[in-house]
Formats: structure tokens, C-alpha cells, sequence
């Protein structure tokens, strides 16, 4: 069997793919990948050796799988997601709480829907509004010194503060919104519960938005943040869907804590899914491959 290692910027990624190379090459061969700050560079790489593997091991976070996502071609390796980026959403909404479970004997494979807006696929959550507002506040230096001194969940924080007094609506659907989001996996931003009915064996996505968020809203959000406790169901509205067109001004999207200075203009889900491996003990909201 060939397995991919693909590891994120983050030193502790690098540490732990180089720590389980020798493990992993007693089942086949293995090859490794590092992610660079040149994702159109790192795409044309990644899908070639993507094609040719069975299994590949992602270190890092919602980003690095972000760059896995978006370089798969009609080959579906299975993912093992070793969580070690400054955001770990898809991680969490997986029930992967820890790291240590990636050598158990016992785990399964689940499926999960990919979606993509204007040719751009996600894994976890897209947003206009809010999430690539906040996004863009963080420089990525800061955010890597606070990821590197364990702190990652302070750079949400500083973004939301900045955006809390230079709020910006967008226009959807004819109607002023201060955030919009589709959901596969049930986390947002750091952890937020913005989704909880999220289920990634529906072929569709849930669409959230918020049209306004009250004084009393924002300083639970800074102190959920701060505190690591994430509030639930702040939201105004939530729906299903398949495929859409997005009537927006928006020129801004985030996709899985990556942002990009586009107009977004349709959103589709794929018809090919993604396959994760899971402890069989994990808990979420994911079909088990039959």
C-alpha cells in the first residue's frame, strides 16, 4: 500500500509526520509532502501524488486538509487527519479529539460531502460577511507566533475584536446580512456551533444567516472565544441546500479558514465524496462507508 504524508507549515506537523514515517512504512511504501505558501504550486504536486496513493495521513489543520481537498482528482485515498493546525473544525466535527487514536487497531471509514463554490471546493464551512472579514483581520504572522506558543484560539479572538468595531453587511439575496455560511461539518471559526444538524452523508449543505447579532451576542462571542466554551444557536436562519446560485456583493469568501478576494457566484456539491478513517468509538454525524 502507498501512503502520502502531507504536513502543514506548523513545526509540531512536521514533527509528528517524521515521527510516524517509520511506523507507516511497515505497511507499504510512503512518500511526504510539505505544504508551501504557493498553493497553485502545491495543488499541480499534491494531485499527482494523490493519484497514486491508497491512504494519506494529513498533518496540520482545516487549511493543509483544504489543500488536499482542492487537489484530489477522481482518485478518493482515504484521509487520517492528525489535527495540529491554528483552526481544527473538521477535525473536532469528526469527533477526533486527540491525536493519539491514529495507531488504535480499531477504526472505520466514513464519508463526507465536498462542496464547491465557483470551482473552489470545501471540506468543513464557507462564509461571506463575518468569516472572511474576520479572517482577513489576522496577519498570518501573528497567527502562526500565537499557534507556535499554543495559543492558536487568541488569533480568532483578535480578529473578532477588530471586526466588532468595523462591522461591514453584505447583500444576499436582496437582504443586508452580517454573516453567511454553508455547512458540511458543524463547526465554524474556531469551534462555533453555527450548524448542529449538520450531517455529512446528506449530499447538501446547510446555509446560515445572520442578519444581526446583539451587544449581549457579541460579548458572548469574545468570552466564548476567549474561554473556549463556544455558545450555540445565535443564528437567525438555516436551510438546506443542494446547488444555488449566490446573488451577493460580496468580494470576499472563506473556505475552510482560507480566504479568497473573489465574487462568489454558485455553490454545488460533488458528486464524488471524501472517506476519512475514524475510531469506531468517535463521535459524529457521519455514515460509515458500506
Amino acid at each position: 500500500m502507498t501512503t502520502l504524508q502531507v504536513a502543514g507549515p506548523a513545526l509540531q506537523a512536521k514533527r509528528l509526520a517524521h515521527a510516524d514515517q517509520q511506523k507507516l512504512q511497515a505497511n507499504g511504501d510512503v512518500r511526504a509532502f510539505f505544504t508551501s505558501a504557493n498553493g497553485l504550486e502545491d495543488k499541480a504536486a499534491l494531485r499527482s501524488l494523490l493519484n497514486d496513493c491508497e491512504a494519506v495521513w494529513v498533518y496540520g489543520g482545516d487549511g493543509t486538509l483544504h489543500a488536499v481537498i482542492n487537489a484530489l482528482g477522481n482518485n478518493r485515498p482515504v484521509i487520517t487527519l492528525v489535527a495540529c493546525g491554528s483552526g481544527n473544525d473538521t477535525a473536532a466535527g469528526l469527533g477526533l479529539a486527540d491525536n493519539d487514536w491514529r495507531w488504535l487497531p480499531q477504526s472505520t471509514v466514513v464519508l463526507s460531502a465536498i462542496a464547491e463554490i465557483d470551482g473552489i471546493r470545501f471540506i468543513n464551512s464557507a462564509g461571506i460577511g463575518l468569516s472572511p472579514q474576520v479572517n482577513n483581520n489576522i496577519p498570518r504572522v501573528v497567527k502562526r507566533l500565537l499557534q507556535k506558543l499554543g495559543i492558536a484560539h487568541l488569533s480568532y479572538a483578535i480578529g473578532l475584536l477588530v471586526w466588532l468595531f468595523n462591522q461591514r453587511s453584505v447583500q444576499f439575496n436582496g437582504k443586508a446580512m452580517l454573516a453567511v455560511t454553508w455547512h458540511i461539518g458543524p463547526r465554524f471559526g474556531g469551534g462555533f456551533y453555527l450548524a448542529e444538524d449538520t450531517d455529512r452523508q446528506r449530499q447538501s449543505v446547510t446555509q446560515v444567516a445572520v442578519e444581526k447579532i446583539s451587544r449581549w451576542q457579541q460579548c458572548r462571542l469574545i468570552c466564548a472565544v476567549l474561554r473556549r466554551r463556544y455558545p450555540r444557536q445565535w443564528l437567525t436562519e438555516q436551510v438546506q441546500e443542494q446547488e444555488q446560485p449566490l446573488l451577493s456583493d460580496a468580494t470576499m469568501v472563506e473556505m475552510d479558514g482560507e480566504t479568497y478576494h473573489l465574487s462568489p457566484k454558485h455553490l454545488r456539491i460533488l458528486p464524488q465524496p471524501a472517506r476519512f478513517r475514524v475510531p469506531i468509538h468517535s463521535q459524529n454525524n457521519d455514515r460509515t462507508e458500506q
